[in-house]
């Protein structure tokens, strides 16, 4: 390839999936022609790791999981290369900010051998506006559920990320209360999906960038030799560490207003057409 690509981070959903949430067979053939060029695909996503494996279990090449906005890098048969907990004291003072400020706080707790754990407040003490999608994604996540009477705090040990989600509307009061209860102590990664906004918490080396960054240093890879693509505000650590990087046409729009070079969106099999472009130059 030209320039030589040894690496490919990839976002999930908006960029490796269409808009139905399929892998389309296009960008299949290409990630195949990329992996068999000799390059390695890290799926890097806001997701937990086992919901983000099912799609690495798909792909018809090897790939690995950076899972929780690059807190920790997996195999897909779940074997931990990379993981980073955030400090303890700040998952206790992360939970206290988003209840103080009308969020909804769910924690994730690390378990190398396991799913991982995921506690929550029980619907009934959700904030009226966010009852509704708390439902849902409690009813996808319900086996690993463990539900915090109004007296518990939350586990502090082993946390990768503190996911606190508000409506769009209220965005902008909730991130200037985190930061200031928390300063510097933590990183907030935005994400914008269905009118609401959720700020992965997570400790303040995580990003992700994270996995790429580890497997760089690792393989003794040059930045000029990672691509990576994204279509959301949780991806422009990412972006700006690789050093080819595409936008999604089909991205949010404050991430598009970066400047970043456009792929096609996913309804137009970008991620394809941009492995296409490189790996014909190498051809």
């Amino acid at each position: 390839m030209t320039p030589s690509l040894r690496l490919l981070g990839l976002d999930i959903d908006g960029t490796l999936l269409d808009p139905t949430g399929r892998l389309r067979e296009r960008v299949r053939e290409q990630l195949v022609r990329f992996h068999r060029a000799g390059g390695t695909i890290v799926l890097v996503t806001g997701r937990r790791f086992e919901s983000a494996v099912r799609y690495g279990c798909q792909l018809p090449v090897p790939a690995l999981i950076g899972a929780h906005n690059g807190a920790v890098l997996r195999e897909v048969s779940g074997a931990v290369l990379d993981v980073q907990p955030m400090e303890e004291r700040s998952v206790a003072q992360t939970v206290a900010a988003a209840r103080s400020l009308g969020a909804v706080a769910w924690v994730y707790q690390h378990n190398p051998s396991g799913p991982t754990w995921i506690y929550a407040d029980p619907p009934e003490r959700v904030p009226i506006s966010l009852r509704e999608f708390a439902h849902r994604y409690l009813e996808m996540t319900r086996a690993v559920v463990r539900w915090l009477s109004q007296a518990d705090d939350p586990p502090t040990a082993n946390v990768l990320e503190v996911m606190v989600s508000v409506r769009e509307e209220e965005a902008a009061r909730v991130e200037e209360g985190l930061r200031t209860q928390l300063g510097g102590t933590v990183r907030l990664i935005p994400e914008r999906s269905g009118g609401r906004v959720h700020f992965g918490v997570v400790h303040h080396d995580v990003s992700k960038a994270r996995p790429l960054q580890f497997l760089c240093r690792a393989w003794g890879i040059d930045r000029t030799e990672v691509l990576a693509m994204g279509d959301n505000l949780n991806d422009v650590e990412m972006l700006e560490f690789a050093g080819h990087a595409y936008a999604m046409a089909n991205g949010h729009p404050l991430l598009l207003a970066r400047g970043y070079p456009q792929a096609p969106s996913n309804a137009e099999d970008g991620v394809a057409v941009v492995l296409e472009r490189y790996l014909r130059q190498g051809g």
